[in-house]
Parts: C-alpha cells; structure tokens; sequence
C-alpha cells in the first residue's frame, strides 16, 4: 500500500508510507524527516520532544543545511562586501517549509518549498528559492533538491544532510562506515586516522573524509539493516559524528567543508537565475 496522509497535532506532520517504509515530515520544522522506519526497524534516531515542543536544535532525523554546512569562523563571513553573522548549519533546519504538494502513484511524495525573507536576507541576501520533494519508494527514502539563485548577483551555495542513524550506544563498537576514501581527519584529535575499524565509542567522534569524490557510503550496525546513502556528485563531502552516551552515528552529505563561505574550498556557486539539481537517497538492504 502506498499512501500519504497527514496528522494535524502538534504540528502537522505527513505521514509517508509504501510497502514496509515509512517516514514522517514536518514541513514547519525545518522541512524535517523526522522519522524513517522499515519492517519495523526504526532507522532514525527521533528527538520528539525537540521536534515538537521547540526551543532547541534537532538532534534527530535528517535535519536540511543551508545555507552553511558545519559551522563559520567566529560565526560570520563577509557578503557582498558586508561582515555578516549565521549560526552553525545556516537557518533552513529551523524555518518552516511550505508544502506545494503531495502525490502517490508508484512512490509517496511530498514537495516543499522553502524561499528567501526579508530575515533571511539580513544574514544571506541573496534571493533564494529551494524547492524539495520527499519520496518513499520500496526500502528507499529520496530526497530531490532544487536550489535556485533569483538574485542579481551570483549566489554561494553550501549545502548538506545531517542524518542521525539509530545505532545504540551499546552498538557502536560493532558499527562500521564504508567509503571509497579509507581516510579521514579526526578533528576531535588532530590527526589523520583510518576509516577501517575506526573506533566509533569515544566519547564525540568528528571525522571529515577526506575529499574522494565518493558518492556512496554504508553504515551497519547490529540493530540496522545495511544502510546505504547514495548522492548527486556535488554532495561528497562526508562527515561522521557521534557522541559518547547517545544512541545516534550521523553520515553527513555535504558540498563542501565547514567554513567554505570564507575559505571558498569547495564552494559552488549559482549564476544569477541559475538552478542546481541534487539527490540525496537512502537505502536499506
């Protein structure tokens, strides 16, 4: 059965669901995943009490960065020649959404569009439009982008996922993360390591991949299904992060490395009324 329904309280939330997988989206939450399950396998790790009751970041479910990825230099950056402050993951994850459609036929979908204020413009101007459609499809959760510059001017666009995959804390000496790079740099020591066994029960792990062009990763985990994240060729700057005591392993598609709004490394950038098209899918085997 393929359907999408809705649910009104607290804060309307659709209810995505094909076969054996099904995710739940709050558009007004920052056009949040909230939660991804499948034959009853939770697949996400929730924070309910963030989601719905405010007030604090999500911990939880695949929550949208943008317009930054990871967090600036002293938290600003200079734009269009003015010194400029944006918080950590940019303001996309805590805005609300508007939902522009829903749709079942082979998959369930929902599309959502989140555009440019007068707010936004204050620490972002450039007059954006990003438009993106969740879909549920057999054991696969989809989510296809559509990033839009309206401005005059050439827009930077830094981008990225923060999925928080459910893994318990119990688990993670057990868990594994594949990619084509096998090497990455722990931020938390300072040094290169190896991908290969790494070690994910320390008390925070943070490893940036080092640049490989990969645009597939796997997570196992006892509890999980073989978990595969697949994504467009712009989005292969992989991040892992987890901390001690929390039942969550995030395996984060970016664009481009954290600060990349000062440092350009990696930074793309769209030409006025120019669109860039991204994919973001997330398998279960």
């Amino acid at each position: 059965m393929t359907s999408v329904t809705r649910r009104q309280a607290p804060i309307p939330t659709w209810v995505l669901h094909d076969g054996e997988t099904e995710a739940e989206v709050v558009p007004g939450r920052g056009g949040l995943v909230s939660r991804l399950r499948c034959g009853g396998v939770q697949i996400l790790a929730t924070d309910d009490e963030a989601v719905y009751g405010g007030g604090r970041n999500v911990r939880g479910g695949i929550p949208i960065l943008f317009p930054t990825a990871g967090r600036l230099k002293d938290d600003q950056y200079v734009a269009l020649g003015v010194v400029r402050k944006l918080k950590q993951h940019g303001f996309a994850r805590d805005l609300p959404w508007k939902v522009t459609g829903e749709e079942v036929g082979g998959s369930a979908r929902l599309a959502m569009e989140l555009a440019a204020t007068d707010g936004t413009m204050e620490v972002f101007p450039w007059d954006f439009r990003l438009t993106f459609t969740v879909e549920v499809a057999g054991r696969s959760l989809r989510i296809l982008q559509s990033y839009e510059n309206r401005s005059e001017t050439p827009m930077p666009l830094h981008a990225g996922f923060h999925p928080y995959f459910f893994v318990p804390d119990s688990e993670k000496g057990a868990a594994r993360i594949e990619a084509s790079s096998a090497r990455a740099w722990d931020k938390v020591g300072g040094r290169e390591v190896s991908l290969q066994g790494f070690d994910l029960t320390a008390p925070e792990v943070s490893l940036s991949v080092f640049e490989s062009g990969a645009t597939l990763a796997r997570l196992t985990a006892p509890s999980l299904p073989t978990v595969e994240i697949e994504v467009s060729s712009e989005l292969t700057h992989w991040v892992v992060w987890t901390l001690g005591g929390r039942d969550f392993v995030c395996v984060e598609p970016w664009t481009a490395p954290a600060d990349a709004l000062n440092t350009a490394t990696g930074l793309l950038r769209l030409a006025p009324g120019e669109r860039r098209e991204m994919r973001l899918e997330i398998r279960l085997a």
